[in-house]
């Protein structure tokens, strides 16, 4: 079993993946690399979308805040202000009209101001208030819920602990029986923009407290969610997400006794007034802009909980479910796909379709979030190309190890490029010429010499031997005690193969002479026979050892000829070697005629190159 997985590292890599990758999407370590994803998908819906039209923001922009000042002076504006607009804002028809403003501190040197702006929203239904939860540790300021006006509408769960309290920046300008309010935080993800917006704010303990727009959404006739937040489904791809008007432009209307445009422009609107001037400090990071007025991200989620839009993230297991059904995917593909490229191909085909379906489950309204789980796919894919770059390049050295026994370095060399290995190499059937040299009275020259001499003058010789082989293109076989067999065709075929192992054997003749010349062992002498058939070629052995070699009646006639050469002729070819070198051969014959040989009924026919 072991053994079997070790030369499949896809299901090595696989069982590791599978629980890295659900682990990952359950836990969320890597959940930013899901918002590379779904923030482009949040901008492509955007712009497909059309925000409701009875929503309408009047901004206090850097036009406002200098244009106000011949009314009312620099910021902070008088409350009454507030107090006249929405005087405007229900003369003139306004549904609702929502602060995106806090006003939890009195005005102590303009208290008939906030005492208009107290009267005006004591006889208003329609104007919301927002309320914002301070994170403190327990100490001064806070206050017990239980405690708190019922106009807040706080909801503590069976179970919860009456005695929780918390710290909340409050409506105070205004007395508790107009706080229609509801929480203003701004929720971030851990990258720190802003996606998603509470319906119900968990205090804790227990606690909870509707937020502003699921206040007003609930109070206009719209279903909240069960889920204590929703993912903005936002509404227009621009920083201005909804129809803006200048607040003091509204206010100058208001000023000079006009009606803003026109009596109806108001009607039926449900107005949010909110701050952009950048000193107002109500920037913040959103998927459609780094900087973006809050009080867009407030009108979306109003949009969205009146209209039923807004989108849900999936329950964790199923995104782990999902992270790891894409790791199986690839696996199973990586085994079904050797080929590098073509595995590449499939496996970005396969997480483009991931993406798909991420985007058709956006656009039903839930969040899968596949970007974490695509760059863990991208990295089993890397990591398993890593891995077989790795087998095949230690399978290849043990090619040039294992090959540089046999074969010249440089043939060795062609080999590697041509991308053999040793697994390639294992048993096919191949045309070859087998080559078998023996030498004669080597017994005499044992009984006449040291076995250290022997096997000096042996490795000299047969050394020599072998360079003639490389030479011609030849692959050694093997040592057989004295003899060398040496084998042409394979591991690269050739045309030449015949001629080549003749050149070959003529050339080891001439060594043979040199090396009786400079040793003074004028008995020295070697017979040589070559025979061109079908044989199996490749890797025979164990895990331990393993050669490359020959096998087959071919090398069984080679072998038989080269016993024919004693008293005849230094170098015999089979009659099918001759035929193989064709009519313009570079080499003559000279035709020894026909003789039987162990093992075969029928003669054989050998021939002597010249």
């Amino acid at each position: 079993m072991l053994a079997w997985l070790r030369k499949r590292p896809e299901v090595l890599l696989t069982l590791f993946f599978l629980p890295l990758a659900m682990l990952v999407t359950e836990t969320g370590l890597l959940r930013r690399f899901d918002y590379l994803l779904l923030d482009p998908m949040l901008r492509l819906r955007a712009a497909q979308e059309q925000p409701d039209p009875r929503l309408l923001v009047v901004d206090i922009d850097e036009r406002s805040i200098r244009a106000m000042e011949q009314y009312v002076g620099a910021w902070p504006w008088p409350r009454s202000i507030h107090a006249e607009l929405v005087e405007l804002l229900q003369a003139q028809g306004a549904r609702a009209i929502l602060f995106d403003l806090l006003f939890s501190e009195r005005d102590l040197y303009r208290p008939d101001s906030d005492a208009y702006f107290d009267e005006v929203l004591q006889a208003s239904d329609r104007t919301y208030l927002p309320v914002l939860q301070l994170d403190a540790e327990r100490g001064q300021g806070r206050q017990r819920f239980v405690e708190l006006p019922t106009t807040l509408q706080l909801r503590m769960e069976p179970g919860g602990d009456p005695g929780e309290d918390g710290l909340f920046l409050l409506p105070q300008v205004v007395r508790p029986e107009a706080w229609r309010s509801g929480t203003i935080n701004f929720v971030a993800d851990a990258d720190g923009v802003g996606r998603r917006y509470d319906v119900r704010r968990q205090l804790g303990g227990g606690w909870w407290m509707h937020s502003l727009p699921a206040r007003a959404a609930a109070d206009l006739g719209a279903g909240l969610p069960a889920a204590d937040r929703i993912l903005l489904h936002w509404q227009s791809p621009a920083l201005q997400t909804y129809p803006t008007v200048s607040y003091a432009a509204v206010y100058a209307a208001l000023a000079e006794g006009n009606p803003f445009h026109d009596r109806d422009f108001f009607r039926d609107r449900i107005v949010i007034i909110g701050a952009s001037a950048a000193g107002l400090h109500d920037i913040k990071s959103t998927p459609i802009d780094a900087v973006q007025p809050g009080m867009y991200l407030l009108a979306t989620a109003l949009d969205n909980l009146l209209n039923g839009e807004y989108l849900l993230q999936l329950p964790a297991y199923w995104r782990s479910l999902a992270s790891g059904l894409l790791v199986l995917a690839l696996g199973l593909l990586a085994l079904a796909v050797r080929q590098s490229v073509l595995l590449v191909a499939a496996a970005t085909l396969l997480m483009a379709g991931w993406v798909m379906l991420d985007w058709r489950l956006l656009s039903a309204g839930h969040e899968l979030g596949t970007g974490a789980a695509l760059l863990l796919g991208a990295a089993y894919v890397f990591w398993l190309q890593l891995l077989r770059y790795w087998r095949a390049y230690r399978e290849r050295q043990r090619t040039l190890q294992l090959f540089g026994r046999f074969l010249d370095p440089r043939v060795v060399q062609a080999l590697a490029e041509e991308g053999l290995t040793e697994s390639a190499m294992r048993g096919r059937e191949s045309e070859v010429t087998v080559l078998f040299s023996d030498i004669r009275n080597f017994t005499t020259l044992s009984e006449q010499h040291s076995a250290a001499e022997v096997l000096t003058l042996l490795n000299d010789y047969l050394g020599r031997q072998v360079a003639v082989i490389f030479r011609h293109g030849g692959t050694l076989d093997k040592f057989i005690g004295d003899a060398i067999m040496a084998f042409w065709g394979a591991p690269m075929a050739s045309d030449t193969q015949a001629e080549d192992a003749i050149a070959a054997a003529l050339e080891m003749t001439q060594v043979m002479e040199r090396f009786r010349e400079e040793t003074g062992f004028h008995a020295f002498d070697i017979g040589i026979g070559i025979h061109t058939g079908t044989a199996m070629v490749g890797m025979v052995g164990s895990e331990q050892r393993l050669d490359y070699t020959v096998i087959g009646d071919t090398v069984n006639l080679a072998s038989r000829i080269e016993g024919l050469t004693k008293d005849r002729a230094r170098i015999l070819v089979s009659a099918e070697t001759r035929a193989r070198c064709g009519d313009g051969t570079r080499h003559s014959f000279r035709d020894h005629g026909e003789h039987h040989v162990k093992g075969r009924e029928r003669g054989v026919r050998v021939f002597e190159p010249l």
